[in-house]
């Protein structure tokens, strides 16, 4: 018994250390309600300090208001000169802090869709892949977004 735990050992070892050399963008970091931001991994700057910035637009919705089922492209463009390497997470609540709206992924190279639980509630975030924003000076991340049903309401998006 003790031979096959000396095998284990190493491969268990592997497999917990590829998994935090391949890490990508994590969900639930948005700063929204119940949240922390992506400072909770990535503390070198604050958002939009010296000269840094992010910025979120559409197509197609004027003022941010929305055809409810309707599905809009999204630009999350993120900048600071000398930057080589951008992340992104987005997600977008309900006034009662559930999913409003369904994202979907239009670039697999630089985004992609993961869930968290907070608050006892699985919240899905649009976030980077592995080197997903590497870029020089600024990267534009884009997907789309489908809103949600009539009577969903006014809601948010944290990024």
């Amino acid at each position: 018994m003790k031979k096959y735990s000396l095998y284990f050992l190493p491969l268990v070892i592997i497999v917990m250390t590829s998994s935090i050399l391949s890490d990508n963008g994590k969900a639930g970091k948005t700063g929204s309600p119940g949240e922390l931001t992506c400072r909770d991994c990535h503390g070198d700057f604050a958002a939009n300090a010296a000269g840094g910035s992010i910025a979120i637009s559409n197509t197609g919705m004027t003022n941010w208001q929305y055809v409810p089922g309707q599905t809009y492209p999204i630009t999350v463009t993120i900048a600071r000169t000398g930057m080589s390497l951008f992340g992104l997470g987005v997600e977008c609540l309900t006034a009662t802090n559930t999913n409003a709206g369904t994202f979907i992924i239009t670039n697999t190279a630089s985004t992609q869709l993961k869930s968290a639980t907070v608050s006892g509630v699985n919240r899905v975030n649009v976030v980077h892949q592995l080197n997903g924003g590497a870029s020089s000076n600024s990267k534009a991340f884009t997907f789309n977004w489908t809103a949600p049903a009539a009577g969903t309401g006014t809601v948010k998006f944290y990024f």
